[in-house]
């Protein structure tokens, strides 16, 4: 691939378990293994990072609804 070319956009079912594994608060290396484990591309630091930014509310929300029905 080129140097200049992205890499594909995540799939709707890898964005939403990524997401909710953000939610979760889990760490980036295991965050990584799951994908492996799920046979998907590792993500990179730069890709969790805007991940967090883009969905924040939504993962914010997540943590929410979480923690009100603990």
């Amino acid at each position: 691939m080129a140097e200049n070319q992205r890499k594909p956009k995540l799939t709707e079912e890898q964005r939403k378990a990524l997401l909710t594994w953000l939610a979760a608060d889990y760490s980036e290396p295991l965050i990584q293994k799951w994908f492996e484990k799920n046979g998907w591309e590792s993500l990179a630091k730069s890709t969790l990072s805007y991940h967090r930014k883009r969905y924040a509310p939504e993962i914010e929300a997540a943590r929410a609804e979480r923690r009100g029905s603990a």
